[in-house]
């Protein structure tokens, strides 16, 4: 019998990949999917998205589309061996990094080429460019590992089919916490063959130097890029601040959609920048007090989404969702029974781990594989001791429950910090009096 090869597809990676994908959309409270048209019909693709957030990032190129992907991954994960066989059916094969040694980079040849007959057989391929995850809104040097792959495979296919490398922007609305927003930002693709084609009198290197930094430009202009350096949590901070300026609208006129929202930021980021090359005492005294607020508003405790809006709406904001967080706080506490053991598993398991940008890849795959078994469980215990409208009563309730949970704790905490700014008159002060508060972005 001829071995299954990694990019072959069946029923069951189909079933499951539509689970996962279905199970991924859910586990944000809003995602964007933006660009889908930018993903070439025709040639091979290799998705190349920066790297922020442990394994959703690779689970959020999956739902770009519906085409099985082959995924590049880390190779010590590898050196488990009960694990090799689910990696190898979830579509992943081993890359080293140069920090796993030079003797282990050596081997990577013949990943080259087995990701390069990938690509040949007609199968897309995603690679971590940054070859590490980092939650900021910066960018790593990127690795040469996907200009090779993608060079090998444009030799390969001596010109019958193109290459592309489709740069993929994820914006976080958090790194962390769970039930927050996802805009996925597909950028024009890089011609791969084209390029090569127009650089023959350049060598290898030089064009993989090239193809690299065309590549990070793309990226940058897909996310709210930040300069990684003294100044990032300042500019961070002024995104927040800012935000209710003037942006661009969603189809309703009225509510922001999430491009809006990271446009808006790339522009604030962008305008002081732009300020601090003609005016640098002046950007240096706002970078000095939107510094002092990160300070202030961390040590009290105040999340930053409790700055995303103007400070004469925060008392009509405390009761209106005070008011929501009382009337819904008795299917709240029947929400947190139902998901008890779900949530008490999720808290053991995450006092083991110290990455905190990998806790959100932890709750999605076990909230994916043990959540409904313990809605199950439940339900056939409910069954077995009441009446069958009580069941179906009980069904209704528990299905939304592990959401409502989250969303119920994610609305208290904002309540919560909202009283914490209304009381924090100084801070709101120093946001008040604060050097760029005229600012423009447009």
């Amino acid at each position: 019998m001829m071995m299954r090869k990694i990019e072959d597809n069946d029923w069951l990676y189909s079933m499951v990949q539509r689970y996962a994908e279905w199970h991924f959309v859910h586990t944000y409270r809003r995602i964007e999917f933006v660009g889908r048209e930018n993903i070439p019909a025709d040639g091979v693709t290799i998705y190349a998205p920066n790297h922020v957030n442990g394994l959703m990032d690779p689970v959020a190129m999956i739902c770009c589309n519906h085409r099985p992907k082959v995924f590049a991954a880390r190779a010590d994960m590898f050196r488990l061996r009960w694990l090799v066989p689910l990696l190898r059916r979830a579509k992943i094969m081993p890359v080293n990094r140069i920090r796993d040694g030079w003797e282990q980079v050596k081997e990577n040849g013949a990943v080259i080429n087995n990701a390069a007959e990938v690509l040949e057989a007609g199968a897309d391929f995603s690679i971590m460019p940054e070859a590490t995850h980092r939650p900021k809104h910066s960018l790593l040097p990127l690795g040469k590992g996907i200009f090779r792959i993608a060079c090998r495979a444009d030799e390969v296919l001596q010109g019958k089919k193109n290459v592309y490398i489709l740069p993929v922007g994820l914006e976080y609305g958090s790194f962390y916490r769970y039930r927050s927003t996802l805009l996925v930002n597909i950028g024009k693709p890089i011609d791969v063959t084209t390029f090569v084609r127009e650089h023959l009198d350049l060598s290898m290197p030089q064009v993989y130097n090239l193809l690299s930094e065309e590549l990070s430009q793309r990226l940058r202009a897909l996310i709210a890029w930040l300069p990684d350096d003294k100044r990032y949590d300042a500019l961070l901070e002024a995104g927040y601040l800012f935000r209710h300026l003037p942006a661009s609208l969603g189809e309703n006129g009225s509510e922001q959609t999430l491009l809006g929202k990271m446009k808006q930021k790339q522009r604030i980021t962008q305008r002081i920048l732009q300020q601090e090359a003609v005016q640098p005492e002046a950007t240096a005294r706002l970078y000095a007090e939107l510094n002092e607020i990160v300070a202030e508003r961390r040590r009290l405790g105040i999340v930053a989404s409790s700055l995303t809006e103007p400070l004469d709406t925060l008392f009509g904001r405390i009761w209106k969702r005070g008011i929501g967080l009382f009337f819904t706080f008795p299917y709240f506490a029947f929400a947190a029974l139902c998901t008890a053991p779900m949530w008490l598993l999720l808290l053991l398991v995450f006092s083991f781990e110290d990455d905190k940008a990998f806790i959100n890849s932890l709750r999605y795959g076990f909230v994916m594989f043990f959540l409904p078994v313990v809605y199950l469980v439940e339900i056939l215990l409910c069954a077995a001791c009441t009446p069958w409208w009580l069941l179906v009563l009980f069904c209704a309730l528990l299905l939304p429950a592990h959401w409502v949970f989250y969303e119920y704790l994610r609305q208290g905490q904002r309540w919560i910090s909202d009283l914490r700014l209304r009381k924090a008159g100084g801070l709101r002060m120093k946001i008040a009096n604060l050097g760029g508060k005229d600012f423009d972005c447009d």
